[in-house]
């Protein structure tokens, strides 16, 4: 089951809060939905949704390798924290189902 819901290949959805080290603006964000070039290759957002100042939420289908780390430090930011809340429709964490983006 693990390699089922982890494997880039399986385009599962798989969600991310994100707290980076300095601010950004949304277009940081619109760059990763057009797609980043990291070291595993071609790395794309499915969505993206600002939280605040320093956090997002990311959703990716993906999966390669360290792949939010790699994509905002391609764009000059360094991740600080990074919890996955999602993969799939199982939900994990301190987040409901349904919650709301606070921001």
């Amino acid at each position: 089951m693990t390699q089922i819901l982890s494997h880039p290949t399986g385009g599962i959805e798989k969600e991310y809060w994100v707290t980076v080290d300095q601010n950004f603006d949304n277009s940081v964000l619109m760059q990763f939905l057009r797609g980043v070039r990291i070291p595993e290759g071609n790395a794309r957002a499915k969505y993206v949704c600002r939280a605040s100042a320093r956090r997002a939420c990311i959703v990716l289908e993906q999966g390669l390798k360290r792949q939010v780390r790699q994509m905002f430090q391609c764009l000059g930011l360094r991740v600080r924290k990074l919890v996955r809340v999602r993969i799939g429709s199982l939900w994990g964490g301190i987040w409901n189902p349904g919650l709301e983006i606070p921001g």
